[in-house]
């Protein structure tokens, strides 16, 4: 018993996650393009793959700006690398939901204390419905999730003091210059705030929101939590980083009409529609 809780934790989320992949593989390109995103970014990223419409992307002959580059670029690299197929299109989501089972696995089995735990959670959502669907569509849906989930292993991590205390005993046997008080701490929370620049480049201000709630509960939760200085600074610089060259770009090359659709439509837009607009639909409101 002690061997397989052993390999478990050495190899368990590993082993799993490349079995999804190598099980869902052959069956990328069974099925032609399903829905209006999955078309629209396949579209845009065979333009940019075979016509070389990459500043701008075009759908359809013209500017496509709705969306940030990072999730049409790896789908145009997966086109440029294996062909323009239904498959090489889907590729990146699958590898994406490859990583999201590995990450939940992982951090269902450090909040578990058990590797049993992470297996059980992972094992869930592979054989949940709407997971193995998302795995093989074009969208951008799981790129995201992957995002959201490596940055809150890296904040698990900088929160947990146990990560810390095995870290620690590791490198007891070579001496480091940068060893000192927290900075392994440090360096998890510059890890997730990489982890959500990546995700404000695949799908804008939706990383933020998911992330904010996880990190004000982590500092609640945790003895030993790092000051705030310290975790906004480090988690919040690639996003201010990200956020500068994204926007300053995509200016630059699309102009006025995307500042009106990313400020106006994808943001206030969908905040009075959503989480305001909810509000009123409940209380039976008509506005």
């Amino acid at each position: 018993m002690s061997r397989i809780r052993s390999f478990l934790s050495a190899h368990g989320a590993t082993l799993f996650s490349g079995a999804y992949l190598l099980l869902l593989l052959p069956f990328l390109g069974r099925n032609r393009l399903l829905g209006l995103d999955e078309s629209i970014y396949a579209n845009v990223a065979l333009a940019a793959a075979r016509d070389g419409a990459w500043a701008p992307f075009l759908f359809e002959g013209k500017p496509f700006f709705e969306k940030p580059p990072l999730g049409i670029v790896l789908q145009a690299l997966s086109i440029l690398v294996f062909g323009a197929t239904e498959a090489a299109v889907r590729l990146p989501s699958l590898l994406a939901a490859s990583g999201v089972l590995y990450l939940t696995w992982r951090l269902a089995a450090r909040f578990g204390r058990s590797e049993p735990a992470g297996l059980f959670a992972a094992g869930i959502l592979a054989l949940s419905e709407h997971f193995v669907l998302f795995s093989r569509v074009a969208t951008l849906d799981m790129m995201l999730t992957l995002c959201l989930l490596g940055s809150w292993w890296e904040l698990l991590k900088a929160y947990d003091p146990h990560h810390h205390e095995d870290t620690k005993a590791r490198r007891t046997s070579r001496p480091s210059t940068i060893d000192g008080p927290g900075w392994t701490q440090k360096a998890c929370l510059l890890r997730a705030g990489l982890w959500v620049a990546s995700g404000l480049l695949v799908k804008s201000f939706f990383a933020l929101l998911f992330v904010l709630p996880a990190l004000i509960a982590f500092h609640r939760c945790r003895v030993k939590a790092p000051a705030w200085r310290t975790t906004l600074l480090r988690l919040g610089l690639p996003s201010l980083a990200v956020l500068a060259i994204w926007f300053t770009t995509y200016g630059l090359v699309y102009g006025k009409p995307f500042f009106e659709w990313e400020l106006g439509s994808n943001v206030v837009f969908r905040i009075v529609t959503g989480a305001v607009g909810r509000l009123f639909r409940e209380a039976d409101v008509d506005f």
